[in-house]
């Protein structure tokens, strides 16, 4: 489904120094995980200020609270490294709103991209432990 796409760009970013033959690094898996975190609530924001849907934005909001958990322990162990350099975090973040408005925009249904987005939020869909692609992440901050 194209909503995985959408996390691209974080994801690759977060994945380049990762070897199919290694484990993930704590910090590794930190920065995968934050950096899909961060787009979830950016794309339900994105979809209730352009077709007002309260519903999205709240769902966006549930799904954080519902990782509150593990995005505390990821942003500790990003602190504890010495952090991201402002610079490259407003140039990420810069990227991924890009590639979020991009995405729902020229979608053949914009909105009902956002419903869909909704949805799989309110349903769990799109939880961390739903996905293949950051079970290593998960499993790697779960042994800090």
């Amino acid at each position: 489904m194209k909503f995985i796409s959408l996390f691209a760009v974080a994801i690759t970013l977060s994945l380049v120094c990762v070897g199919q033959s290694r484990a993930m690094t704590e910090y590794e898996a930190a920065l995968q995980v934050t950096g899909y975190a961060d787009s979830i609530p950016m794309m339900s924001s994105y979809c209730h200020k352009k077709f007002r849907m309260p519903d999205v934005e709240r769902a966006g909001v549930e799904w954080t609270e519902r990782h509150e958990e593990v995005l505390k322990e990821a942003r500790t162990i990003i602190h504890g490294s010495g952090g991201i350099p402002s610079a490259q975090e407003n140039l990420l973040s810069g990227i991924l709103k890009d590639q979020i408005t991009s995405t729902i925009d020229n979608d053949s249904d914009p909105k009902g991209f956002c419903k869909r987005l909704g949805d799989r939020l309110d349903s769990g869909g799109m939880d961390l432990d739903q996905s293949s692609d950051f079970l290593p992440a998960l499993k790697a901050l779960a042994q800090q």
